[in-house]
Parts: structure tokens; sequence; C-alpha cells
């Protein structure tokens, strides 16, 4: 009896696994190391208890440049199974749909604006350049008033062939009072008669002060028919022919020298840029040179107008055009200006 229980306690003992400190699974690697470690002395690691559902870290050999035999051996770091792998962060940005765009502040240039053109001082509606006129010659137009002043309207003809001396057909002069309107409307039927069958003709309108120096002159050229029908071309300029820009009204002069600026529509290639005082004569002039556009648009043009006065003077500055065929002044533009020495 005695024997066979000591044969059943030492079965059971063979048998029974002895509980270690490491996995079953770790055992072989444990063995390893054992067997290197008996190689080359190296220091012990402490070992730490891993649970045995969590895989172990696979252990590091030390380089073996670095092998230390003083001193305390090192301890590895511990294992936390409750730690947790920080997030890698994504290499694709996310945009944020519902965030507002914000728009980059950029630097804006400045636009100057251009003036715009002046309406002219004489604005003729009817009849338009080159229309063919059977008499009566019906006329409608706006003037610029002056006080005290007067206008003139006058029909100027040639002989459709160039060479022949132009006259003078027709010529009407209306005082304005002291204190007039603005502007004067005009609408007339002027009665003419011919000795050709057809001439050119011109149909000029000036405005004069009370001192009776020209300020403003437009004009317009026609086709003056003794029979027929009339053919009356559309006319829808109605802004200045000449643009006086520099000076301004009433700007006071000094230095013996004006300077004119300002934008033309020219048929030829100067115009007159004159200073009269108020008894007529004439204190500096001078040639502005242009080039009439191709298309007959606005040209800009700039002189330099010497003068001469003992004190302040008020005078009109007046830049005009005359005419190739018809002689006299086709447009004219003026401002008064106060110069001094």
């Amino acid at each position: 009896m005695i024997l066979l229980l000591l044969g059943t306690s030492c079965t059971i003992l063979a048998y029974t696994p002895v509980p270690t400190p490491f996995p079953v699974d770790y055992i072989p690697t444990i063995i390893a190391l054992t067997d290197q470690a008996g190689q080359s002395p190296v220091s012990t690691p402490t070992v730490v208890a891993i649970p045995e559902d969590t895989k172990p870290p696979i252990p590091t050999s030390t380089p073996e440049g670095h092998n230390s035999t003083v001193g305390p051996s090192p301890t590895p770091l511990a294992f936390n199974p409750t730690a947790t792998n920080s997030p890698i962060p994504s290499a694709t940005s996310t945009t944020d749909l519902s965030a507002t765009p914000t728009r980059r502040s950029t630097r804006t240039p400045t636009i100057t604006p251009t003036p715009t053109l002046p309406f002219a001082a004489i604005q003729i509606a009817e009849p338009g350049p080159m229309s063919k006129v059977v008499s009566p010659l019906q006329i409608v137009a706006n003037v610029h008033s002056m006080p005290s002043g007067s206008y003139h309207i006058e029909i100027w003809t040639e002989a459709l062939h160039p060479g022949e001396e132009a006259r003078l057909l027709y010529r009407q002069v209306q005082n304005l009072i002291s204190n007039p309107v603005d502007w004067v409307f005009l609408e007339e039927e002027i009665e003419f008669e011919l000795s050709r069958v057809s001439e050119f003709g011109q149909l000029r309108l000036s405005v004069l002060d009370q001192y009776d120096r020209l300020t403003f002159v437009n004009s317009v050229d026609l086709i003056l028919l003794s029979m027929g029908p009339s053919e009356i071309t559309p006319r829808d300029m109605r802004t200045e022919p000449i643009v006086i820009r520099q000076p301004t009204k009433n700007q006071l002069i000094q230095g013996g020298v004006l300077i004119v600026s300002g934008m033309a529509k020219p048929t030829q290639e100067f115009m007159l840029v004159e200073l009269v005082a108020v008894d007529g004569s004439v204190v500096g002039y001078r040639q502005a040179f242009v080039t009439p556009a191709p298309d007959g648009s606005y040209v800009p043009y700039s002189v330099e107008v010497p003068y001469q006065v003992s004190s302040a003077t008020w005078v009109y500055l007046r830049i005009s055009e005359s005419g190739t065929r018809i002689p006299g002044i086709e447009h004219l533009s003026s401002v008064e200006v106060l110069l001094s020495p």
C-alpha cells in the first residue's frame, strides 16, 4: 500500500507543471538568450512579469561596441498593458467645408476717371453736316448767351469747284439783354437764292460779348440747291469741338507765360491761341500744332503762350480754327482769365 501511494505521488509530481514567471511560449527565447549570455558577459536585465494574453516585446541586443561590466544593471522599460497608442498624424489635410472663406486683401489700383467732354456753347441740331438744302433753310440750335452781348447767324457760299471767291449769302444779328437766360433756343427758316444750280455752303453761328469780342463760334458745311428736295443728315455731336482743360475760368495767371492744354477735333494741323483784352488788343498769341486723327476723334494739345501786361488784366483766352475753303473762323472756344505780370 505504501509503495502504491509513493508511486502515485511521484506520478503526480512528475506531470504537474512547475509554475514559471514566463509564459510557456517564451521559454525557448529565454533559453536562447541564456545561452548567448554565457558567451558574452553582459548585464542580466531585470525580469518583469508579463501577462500571458499580451505578446511580449522582442528584447534588443546590446551593441557590441559598448559592453559594460561595471555599475548597476540597466533596467528595461516596464510594459504597460493599459497604454494606448497615439494616433498617427494623417498626411492628408482636412478642410472644414462649413467654414466661411475669407478673401485676402489685395491692393487695388486707383483709377482716375477721365473728365467728360463738355457740351458745346453753340449746338447746331439741324441741319447736319453736308446736308442737301433747298430754300428755306430750317435751323434748330441752342446758343449760350452773353450778358449785353449778341449772336450772329451767317450763311456763306462758294462754287462747288474750288478757286472762286466765297461770298456772304445771309447775315442776321440779334442783341442780348443785360441779364439773359443761360441758353437761347433758335428755330428759324431762312430764305436764300442761288445763281447756280448748287453751291458749297456753310452755316456759321457766333456769340460776341458786350465788347464785341468773339467768344464762341460753331459751323456746319452744307450743299445748297436751287431746286429739288432737301436731304437733311442727322447731327448728334453736341460736344465742344475745341475743349480747354487748362486754365480754368477766372484763374489767376502770373509769371508772363500761360500754359494751355486740352482736347480738340482739328481739321488742320494748327490752331491759333490768343489772349484778347477788353479793348480788343492781343497781349499774347501762339500757334498750337496738332495732328488730326484719321477717324476724326479728339486729340490732345498743349502749348505755352507768352504774354505781356503791366497790371492785372482780364482777357479772353481764345483757341480758334479757320476754314480751308471759306475764309473766317469755323470753330472757336474761349475762357476768361486774369493775367498778372
